[in-house]
């Protein structure tokens, strides 16, 4: 009796050491392996070859599909024989979480154990009840057991067993409760670990991606001339989506205006070397006509439709166009399995597409790859139509160098006619007025009041004539570059008042004032030359009485540490903002300007400025609005700033 009690506990001994072993295996695989898969499978295999089960198979849940699919099977040889009996693969049997007739679902859904001598209570109706029937019956099982994996308060799938027996020891249902736990713990990090790693291997592919995109970028942007881009950039496709397995590809130009869709350029590589002379004419001379409303072809569809459009059919992208049995042939000769037309779309408008060959399959095109090639397509458009207009433009900058080479020789011509027609007038103009200006004095006699009146007439039209001339000459030498500054240090008081003396006596037959602020202080001498700076202020005193109808002129002199300043305050037109900002071009006039004085040339104000530059100075107006008057303000810098003006006059 004693004997037989010690061999008994013995017994218990040896398995309660298996079952030491069998959990330390199981903690092991748990801590050092975290592929789901050979995690899974080594537990349930251990736990069957423990407890000496017929077999067990592992349920994960999937909470977004509301299902319950199986995962692993124990590689029993009895369980191997009743899934060879299944319609499809175990992993592809699912079951509705939500079912109450299904114990698989019941036990992940409410999170407690289960168990039945009927396999079909577990299975059914995922497999019919008669085919559960037969695996029982085949396997010898009396008992099928579940019980539920758990994560925190989350259940995240179940495990089934069968079993010989009729029933579990109280000791076997808590070790299988404990076992429950730790695989619970172990596909929770499998699964955490296996999102990881694929979100790990997609970063990847995505920065591989993005520099292969980078790297085609930078190939493309070497050269400034459309068809060089865009050979450079197909030529680029087999060497930087090697990893994609695209092997060629092929850029077609759209014509909105015609329809039609043009290929410009493909892979030079051998395979398409020998694909182009199978089908035995140049790439240019397949030009598809597209049909808006019914493109005949995959690539007119993409560019109709601007998405991607993939077959495993060359002919399906160029036929007609291409002989049927040519495509076929081209293709075999490039031995690619895929062809993908992807449109490329610039700026909102579809320019055209490129066509990607690959050596795979159509179904293995993930949609990461799909976001790649549009992304490629798309900025290998822009780089092609960038240079494109690039190439626009230098052929434009080359045409408007050209007419502006021709403007500047016309502008040289005219300048060169206007010099010498205006020394040519100065001789007999001069005469005229000395000869008029003898028979206003009555040095041929007295005149009559009438003649007095038509000499003093003409007189005055020559003098306005004189003036035209000087500033035709003025203008002519300002832009041959021959206005010469004779500069000295100068009262611009004495001048200034001077100048008022001069024009005080006309400003007072138009009934006008005419008067200098003076200020406080004396103000310091510009180096200037007086001539020209006199003849400025005298054309904007005389520039403001003549659009002045009442009221008067004002000349409001100052300086600072660095400047000196005039200020022509006029109780005139005023300008508009407009007016104001082109005033001073050659040949402008103010808005209102030529209703009032018709006989302006438009030149004065061009001469002031410069001249004032020239000093190293600046001029300019402001004024409140039409109607209102206008200042014109000039600047000429004092000592440091003269001099360096007067180097570079």
């Amino acid at each position: 009796m004693e004997k037989i009690e010690v061999k008994n506990l013995q017994t218990e001994n040896e398995w309660l050491k298996r079952q030491i072993a069998t959990l330390k295996e199981v903690n092991e695989t748990i801590v050092v392996d975290l592929n789901l898969e050979e995690v899974t499978q080594k537990i349930v295999d251990s736990i069957v070859e423990l407890f000496g089960y017929l077999g067990g198979t592992l349920f994960l849940a999937n909470q977004k599909s509301g299902t319950v699919y199986s995962h692993t099977v124990s590689n029993t040889r009895l369980i191997k024989r009743a899934v060879e009996k299944l319609d499809k693969p175990i992993t592809e049997h699912t079951t509705p979480i939500i079912d109450p007739e299904n114990l698989i679902g019941r036990t992940v859904a409410e999170g407690k154990s289960f168990r039945s001598v009927q396999l079909s209570d577990f299975i059914v109706p995922t497999v019919s009840a008669r085919t559960a029937d037969v695996i029982q019956r085949m396997t010898r099982m009396k008992l099928t057991i579940s019980y539920p994996l758990k994560y925190g308060s989350k259940t995240i799938g179940a495990w089934m067993f069968h079993v010989k027996k009729s029933s579990l020891s109280e000791e076997e249902n808590k070790l299988m409760q404990l076992f429950s736990d730790q695989i619970s713990i172990a596909i929770y990090n499998a699964r955490l670990y296996s999102r990881v790693q694929d979100q790990v291997e997609e970063l990847d592919a995505k920065t591989k991606d993005l520099g292969s995109l980078l790297t085609v970028t930078q190939q493309a942007i070497r050269s400034l001339e459309p068809n060089e881009v865009a050979q450079n950039i197909v030529n680029a496709v087999p060497e930087k989506l090697k990893h994609l397995e695209f092997v060629a590809g092929l850029i077609v130009d759209y014509d909105m205006k015609s329809s039609k869709v043009v290929p410009r350029t493909i892979t030079r590589v051998p395979i398409t070397e020998k694909a182009l002379d199978i089908i035995g004419k140049p790439l240019n001379e397949f030009t598809q006509q597209l049909d808006l409303a019914n493109p005949s072809t995959l690539i007119g569809r993409s560019i109709v439709t601007r998405e991607i459009q993939m077959s495993d059919e060359l002919e399906e992208f160029v036929a007609p166009y291409v002989p049927k049995r040519a495509a076929r042939a081209a293709q075999k000769a490039m031995n690619v399995g895929t062809i993908i037309s992807v449109p490329m779309v610039v700026r909102g408008e579809v320019v055209g597409a490129f066509v990607f060959f690959a050596n795979r399959n159509p179904h293995t095109i993930t949609d990461r790859e799909r976001d790649l090639m549009m992304a490629f397509a798309n900025n290998m458009g822009l780089a092609i139509e960038n240079a494109r207009l690039y190439k626009i433009i230098e052929e434009k900058a080359e045409e408007l160098e050209e007419k502006n080479e021709y403007l500047k020789r016309l502008d040289e011509t005219k300048s060169n006619f206007l010099s010498i027609t205006s020394h040519q007038l100065r001789t007999p103009i001069s005469g005229i007025k000395g000869y008029l200006s003898m028979l206003a004095e009555g040095d041929f006699g007295k005149l009559e009041t009438k003649q007095q009146e038509i000499v003093d007439m003409n007189l005055l039209n020559v003098e306005r004539l004189v003036k035209l001339i000087d500033m035709f000459l003025n203008v002519s030498r300002i832009e041959a570059g021959r206005l010469n500054l004779e500069k000295a240090p100068t009262d611009m008081m004495a001048m200034i008042e001077d100048v008022v003396r001069t024009l005080g006596q006309e400003a007072e037959r138009k009934g006008l004032t005419l008067s200098v602020e003076k200020p406080n202080r004396k103000l310091p001498n510009p180096v200037i030359d007086e001539e020209k700076m006199r003849q400025v202020v005298l054309n904007l005193v005389d520039n403001a009485s003549k659009y002045t109808k009442e009221g008067g002129i004002t000349i409001i002199p100052s300086a600072t540490r660095k400047v000196f300043k005039i200020e022509v305050r006029d109780t005139g037109i005023g300008l508009d903002e407009a007016d104001a900002q082109q005033l001073f071009g050659k040949f402008v006039r103010a808005g209102g300007g030529a209703k009032i004085n018709a006989n302006g040339s438009g030149l004065g104000l061009f001469i002031i400025k410069k001249i004032v530059e020239a000093h190293g100075g600046r001029v300019w107006v402001e004024s409140d609005g039409v109607g209102r008057g206008s200042s014109f303000f000039v600047e000429i810098p004092l000592r440091a700033e003269t001099a360096k003006a007067e180097e570079t006059a």
